[in-house]
């Protein structure tokens, strides 16, 4: 799943996974504006909006940062 640092970039990257495009995923990437985690990821839900979530990442390579995601990525336990 692709995190996003800012909640203005969810939609880009979500248009970036659903058209299975990896050169734009790439760039995403490069631009600093979003980092992967694999899913199943323990996560801290900060902020659930309608469509978007804040969330902590809680372990692995990006544990304790911070960004958004659509909330149809997060599985509430």
């Amino acid at each position: 799943v692709y995190v996003t640092y800012s909640m203005r970039d969810v939609a880009r990257a979500t248009n970036a996974m659903y058209s299975e495009n990896p050169a734009y995923l790439a760039e995403l990437t490069r631009e600093n504006a979003v980092f992967f985690v694999p899913n199943n990821t323990k996560v801290r839900v900060i902020d659930m909006g309608q469509l978007k979530a804040e969330i902590q990442v809680l372990d692995g390579l990006y544990a304790d940062r911070s960004g958004w995601v659509k909330k149809e990525f997060i599985k509430l336990e």
